[in-house]
């Protein structure tokens, strides 16, 4: 049987992977507009700075979505960007990928 995956619905499984894996994400609010969120058992996974618009995500999730879902880092750096907008509200304008929060 073959089975064709469209890129909608490629989008649409690394969102529903997100929101599984990620379910209890809290906000933790620093000085200057920074914003982290954290697992229920206290890993930093990503953060927001509303001065820049600016989304960090563990490089982790970054590279699971990668390996998963075929993704490019364009590609990946854009579902997470407007993941994250939709999710909690932010304003960022760029998504980056880095090793530590």
């Amino acid at each position: 049987m073959k089975i064709i995956i469209t890129e909608n619905k490629r989008i649409r499984l690394a969102i529903n992977w997100l929101e599984d894996e990620y379910p209890d994400l809290k906000k933790i609010k620093y000085p200057e507009d920074e914003q982290v969120f954290i697992t229920d058992k206290g890993m930093f996974k990503m953060s927001y700075i509303s001065r820049t618009k600016s989304f960090f995500v563990k490089d982790e999730i970054w590279d699971f979505i990668r390996s998963m879902f075929g993704f490019d880092n364009d590609e990946i750096g854009d579902l997470l960007l407007n993941w994250g907008n939709k999710k909690f509200g932010f304003r960022a304008k760029k998504c980056y990928r880095v090793e530590r929060i």
